[in-house]
């Protein structure tokens, strides 16, 4: 009878350790895009919370004050929506909500401006979205690098 052929194809250890590191590769790869992607969605939760703030505050039902909530920016994990002020309940936020952006509703001048402050790297330099009577949700001061 004649000999079969070897495989090439890796088994056993060896396969494992390409399979892990192949892995490890394309998380090191997409660190990148999953840290952008990371930063997209806590932007989009400050724009989108505000626009829910203003709805509220355009009906003349929301307080003139509220915040800022919660005391410190996060930086580390999000903070938890439950033990926030009974103000906030005036805009309808679910309580099992996790923040990322410290807010905070204030009256101005004949009007009312909220804020969404956000400090996506922790060194304490935060952007600042804003919604006013004015102006919507959108405009950001402020820097991350």
């Amino acid at each position: 009878m004649g000999r079969t052929p070897k495989s090439s194809t890796p088994t056993g250890p060896s396969a494992y350790v390409l399979i892990v590191g192949g892995f490890g590769l394309l998380m090191l790869l997409n660190e990148p895009f999953l840290g952008a992607m990371r930063d997209s969605s806590r932007n989009a939760e400050c724009s989108t919370n505000l626009e829910f703030i203003a709805a509220t505050m355009e009906t003349g039902k929301g307080p003139l004050h509220c915040g800022p909530w919660p005391l410190e920016i996060p930086t580390e994990k999000a903070f938890p929506w439950t033990n926030a002020p009974p103000c906030w309940d005036t805009f309808g936020f679910e309580r099992d909500l996790q923040l990322w952006g410290q807010y905070e509703v204030r009256s101005q001048g004949k009007g009312w401006v909220a804020t969404c402050q956000l400090d996506l790297d922790g060194d304490g330099d935060a952007i600042v979205y804003e919604a006013s009577h004015s102006h919507t949700a959108g405009l950001k001061a402020g820097t991350e690098d």
